[in-house]
């Protein structure tokens, strides 16, 4: 069930990210679908790599079974999937963070938001092709 539950965080934190890029789209310079083609190139490549990472997890369990080591194998595979979870989430976050201040730049939360990604490096006072 935690497979299935991690999974679908990430499709909805990708689906979000889609529907935020759309908006900003709109909101800005307008839609273009080769911009949207890569982005969701780079969502199916997420989602694979997270089902691979869920894919691990699972050997790890059965071999450390059939190995009697279930506690090495258990961490290290919740280790593998949490951290692969972690950092689609995280990535997915930034992205439609940066998407809503883009597309309400006046909005007091967005303001709040652009000067916080400004410092992890990410500007969204200029619409940048991803």
């Amino acid at each position: 069930m935690q497979y299935i539950v991690m999974f679908m965080l990430c499709v909805i934190a990708s689906i979000a990210d889609v529907l935020t890029g759309i908006c900003k789209a709109y909101a800005t310079s307008g839609y273009d679908s080769t911009i949207m083609r890569k982005g969701l190139y780079g969502k199916a490549t997420n989602l694979t790599v997270m089902a691979f990472a869920i894919a691990v997890e699972i050997g790890l369990e059965m071999l450390g079974n059939y190995y009697q080591q279930e506690q090495l194998a258990k961490w290290t595979g919740a280790i593998t999937a949490g951290f692969v979870f972690g950092l689609i989430v995280l990535m997915e976050s930034i992205s439609i963070a940066e998407n809503f201040a883009q597309a309400n730049p006046k909005s007091p939360l967005a303001k709040v938001l652009a000067k916080r990604l400004k410092k992890i490096g990410k500007d969204v006072s200029q619409d940048e092709k991803e």
